[in-house]
């Protein structure tokens, strides 16, 4: 019963996504897929709440590492 609730902060999803009006995945503030460039377009932060009206706020942070995207590499030429 999603609406007897202010705010859901739902988790183990670490990419920031609405679910309900007043449910989300917050994210997660490092990357930590074990496939950390799956995440690499992804902005890192965090989601401020304001109950009981639900308004939100998403804070990006920098992460102190960067996720560099390279090309494939053609092994067999």
């Amino acid at each position: 019963s999603p609406n007897e609730w202010d705010y859901i902060a739902l988790g183990h999803v670490h990419v920031r996504q609405n679910v309900h009006f007043n449910a989300a995945y917050p994210g997660a503030i490092e990357y930590t897929a074990t496939n950390i460039w799956s995440e690499a377009h992804e902005t890192r932060g965090f989601l401020e709440v304001e109950l009981p009206t639900g308004k939100t706020v998403f804070h990006p942070l920098t992460s102190p590492r960067d996720i560099i995207l390279l090309e494939p590499v053609d092994a067999y030429q």
